[in-house]
């Protein structure tokens, strides 16, 4: 192997060290890529061939070329670091639904074995990985998964990675702040309704409760409130896919965090 044909390879390695160091966190994050579904290799596999498609643009910049191992290593920082921004802002519609499940799996009693055993504490709530689930398969075969492509391509666009610094608009860090304060009041809303439905039947077995103390109220809710919740559900659930559909689209308008 020559001298120039070495210099190449390792210019050829910096490049997908650069490129895969911002795609690789968004893999890891975004529930799309879950480790469930796609183990280890399989699923480090899916970032590098997603680095292929940058790392033609970043090894014709002559920028990489004469930069130095310092230089290096802090660009390195900075593309990990922003994707983890990019991966956790790329997640905030599927966690939404995680987050609605884990509540009204807390409702009505499901995840009631942690408050009594420590060890079940990390015990995951079904029904969030379900409504996660089913975000993930609105996104393929409603909006698409090109949509969620787009975002990242962009994100290359609006900060390429050789650019230490971008420039972000004026209002950023309000639209970030309302981002996340969207985010959160949609999943108390979205929540709403069952969570409503699971704190009347917590009152009329209060009352059942004061008329025969020697019931335990306490014991009989939890079957109750899983019945009622679960065909309260079955009626919600379209609705529920309706709001995945809309709030997909968010992907679309999140490059505007950007720039």
């Amino acid at each position: 192997m020559s001298m120039n044909e070495m210099m190449d390879g390792l210019l050829w390695l910096k490049t997908l060290s650069v490129a895969l160091a911002r795609v690789l966190p968004i893999v890891i994050m975004v529930p799309l890529f879950s480790s469930r579904e796609l183990k280890g290799v399989i699923r480090y596999g899916v970032a590098f061939a997603l680095c292929m498609f940058i790392a033609p643009l970043i090894y014709g910049d002559d920028a990489l070329h004469t930069m130095a191992s310092n230089q290096l290593s802090f660009l390195l920082l900075k593309e990990l670091v922003l994707g983890i921004v990019i991966g956790a802002l790329m997640a905030m519609p599927f966690w939404l639904f995680d987050s609605v499940g884990a509540l009204f799996d807390n409702q009505r009693g499901a995840l009631i074995g942690g408050q009594f055993n420590p060890l079940l504490s990390g015990v995951s709530s079904p029904l969030s990985h379900m409504l996660q689930q089913c975000a993930i398969i609105v996104l393929i075969e409603v909006v698409g998964v090109n949509v969620l492509l787009d975002t990242i391509w962009n994100s290359y666009r609006a900060w390429p990675p050789l650019r230490w610094t971008p420039a972000f608009s004026p209002d950023m860090n309000q639209q970030w702040l309302a981002n996340i304060s969207i985010t959160f009041t949609k999943m108390i809303l979205y929540a709403a309704p069952l969570i409503v439905v699971m704190l009347f039947i917590e009152f009329a077995m209060a009352l059942l409760g004061l008329y025969s103390p020697q019931m335990q109220v306490f014991v009989l809710s939890i079957p109750i409130k899983c019945l009622v919740g679960m065909a309260m559900l079955t009626i919600y659930l379209s609705v529920l896919l309706r709001f995945m559909e809309q709030d997909m689209e968010y992907f679309g308008d999140l490059l505007r965090l950007f720039v």
